[in-house]
């Protein structure tokens, strides 16, 4: 059975974990992916995620730049992820500081993601917060 840590979404919790760091030591941190439609918000850990032994849950982010007609480039980020009770988000991003922390996600980093639906148009989903966490307490992919 997975087990299930705490993860530091909010500043003040992660004053509390960070004084609480030997507690730690050594330790794997195994999570799901999680999705919290209400709150439009979405976490998981990408080598747990990729280790379990279903086929249903996923989650990750992907990048990319184009360089325009006039020698100017822009860059793009979607992320994305699926539960095991097959509720899907996504959400997609042009802003250059969550496209840079997208480009930091590695095998074994937690990824969490949080995102707004335009008030005009419904099927444009927004990006407002990526966080991705590179720690010693993730689990490699195998």
């Amino acid at each position: 059975m997975k087990q299930s840590r705490f993860r530091c979404l909010l500043l003040t919790g992660c004053g509390t974990l960070m004084m609480a760091g030997a507690a730690f030591a050594g330790a794997i941190a195994q999570q799901d992916v999680t999705i919290i439609s209400a709150l439009h918000l979405a976490s998981g850990n990408v080598g747990s995620v990729h280790n379990s032994p279903d086929s249903t849950q996923f989650i990750g982010c992907n990048s990319s730049s184009v360089l325009g007609t006039n020698n100017t480039g822009s860059s793009s980020a979607v992320c994305f992820a699926h539960d095991l009770a097959n509720v899907h988000a996504s959400c997609a991003t042009s802003d250059p500081d969550l496209v840079a922390t997208v480009r930091s996600l590695r095998p074994d980093s937690f990824l969490s993601f949080v995102w707004r639906v335009d008030a005009v148009d419904p099927n444009k989903i927004f990006c407002v917060s990526i966080t991705v966490e590179n720690g010693s307490d993730s689990p490699q992919k195998r």
